[in-house]
């Protein structure tokens, strides 16, 4: 889930190819037609630009023709599989939850122009006995979506398009030694991999650290170069095992599993490993069997720790329950900043001093209007409160019941139940109880933030 801002917009569907320099931009509709006021031109040749094996440029068409025909099964065969020399399951998950983005939303045009790239340094290109060829392609992405649901429904090609939106990175394909054009597959970023091995007398079962290398790119909104990257790598490897120890024991568990983190240079990059659709800024993201990604945001050791706990305890929070993504957002949201609130001091007055305030101008938000993801439009107001509102609520069901009721509450929403059922439950108590009871408490809270003493329930 999103440390920050998550909405999804609606954008995208397409074209691509970029054979040899070849770049062709076309609908399904007509692959060779102009598109007019909406297009963005028809193929061009650039001889000038690096080749790149005939194999490899037929697997990004056949990319772009999985998109555009939105089907996910025939993209997914293009990726590297989950097992075996070729295998990263973790960028296995990450692209099938992001091919269901744009099955779900249609892009209007799409195109991927790929050229051949150097193999990058400190980026494990070095030369492997390991039964596999590399080819690096520097990789640039433009997508643009109907300009409205009206235009969704109108054929690929006549459709009023909103403006292009564009991501480059450095990509890799990969194939068995030896193997035909068709076996290339596409392995997604090229990284600089941070291994942080296990530490058993300290309980940590390891971490895995990974950073875009520079290339130059033109990634406009690239943030730091190559030694502030390899800084925010090296402190989030140094960070990690105290972060997993203490939302750990924030959540009562002990997860064995070895943790990834992927740090993005630029937030076009970051948003577009999400979604194709994803346009909100954001800190960072989680979902089940994914690695945590975050934006190098600068080489500040307690953010880097924060964002780490906030995302690592989504991590948690999905290994409590088979429902744990359909819980209530707010819960989601909230209990992470709550874990992360030991690397923000300032976290519990400005949380009481904003729902303070919230509530003596009536502006707290109903519980379901917080709950799903993304808010309805009549409720993109509250995006705030899903996180501030949230965490409040979880701080203050943690000092009646204690923090095992919480984690409890917590299990039970993962696991399915409703938020009455969930309270009667753990805290036996009907919800609405407990919201009118927490609403009383938040008016009580001074213009400091302070709650009164007395007025506050011990676990």
């Amino acid at each position: 889930m999103q440390l920050q801002m998550r909405i999804v917009a609606t954008v995208l569907a397409g074209v691509v190819a970029d054979c040899c320099g070849v770049s062709a931009w076309e609908g399904a509709a007509s692959a060779r037609q102009p598109w007019g006021p909406n297009g963005l031109g028809v193929s061009v040749l650039e001889e000038s630009k690096p080749k790149l094996p005939a194999g490899v440029l037929a697997t990004l068409v056949q990319m772009r023709e999985a998109i555009i025909a939105r089907d996910k099964e025939a993209y997914m065969r293009l990726v590297v599989p989950g097992d075996g020399p070729m295998g990263d399951p973790i960028f296995r998950t990450e692209q099938s939850r992001w091919c269901d983005d744009w099955v779900k939303t249609p892009v209007g045009a799409i195109s991927i122009e790929g050229t051949a790239a150097n193999p990058p340094v400190g980026a494990g290109a070095t030369a492997r006995d390991d039964g596999l060829e590399r080819v690096y392609a520097d990789l640039k992405w433009i997508w643009r979506y109907p300009a409205s649901e009206q235009q969704r429904t109108r054929p690929l090609g006549t459709q009023s398009l909103v403006r292009p939106k564009s991501v480059q990175f450095v990509g890799l394909f990969v194939r068995p030694r030896g193997g035909d054009d068709a076996a290339w597959r596409y392995g997604g970023e090229v990284w600089v991999t941070v291994e942080k091995p296990p530490a058993p007398q300290i309980g940590f079962a390891g971490g895995r650290v990974k950073f875009e290398p520079k290339f130059g790119a033109d990634n406009e909104d690239a943030q730091g170069d190559e030694a502030v990257l390899a800084k925010v790598a090296s402190i989030a490897g140094a960070a990690l095992p105290e972060v997993r120890r203490e939302v750990d024991a924030f959540f009562g568990v002990k997860l064995t599993c070895v943790q990834e983190i992927k740090f993005y240079r630029s937030m076009k990059h970051l948003q577009h490993s999400i979604w194709l659709s994803y346009a909100d800024p954001l800190g960072g993201w989680n979902e089940p069997g994914e690695s945590i990604k975050l934006m190098a945001t600068g080489a500040r050791p307690q953010r880097i720790k924060q964002l780490l706990a906030h995302e690592y305890a989504h991590v948690v929070t999905f290994t409590l329950g088979p429902k744990a993504t359909d819980a209530p957002w707010w819960m989601l949201e909230g209990v992470a900043e709550l874990a992360s609130a030991p690397y923000r001091p300032e976290a519990k007055p400005r949380r009481d001093r904003q729902v303070g305030a919230w509530a003596r101008q009536d502006n707290l938000a109903e519980w379901e209007h917080l709950a799903a993801f993304p808010l309805k439009p009549e409720h993109a107001k509250y995006m705030t409160h899903v996180y501030v509102q949230g965490e409040h609520m979880m701080a203050w069901l943690t000092t009646r019941f204690g923090e095992a009721a919480r984690t409890k509450f917590v299990r039970a929403l993962c696991n399915g139940a409703s938020l009455d059922e969930a309270s009667r439950a753990v805290f036996d108590s009907p919800w609405l109880a407990l919201d009118v009871a927490w609403r009383q408490d938040v008016m009580l809270l001074g213009r400091d933030g302070a709650m009164p003493m007395d007025d506050v329930d011990e676990p």
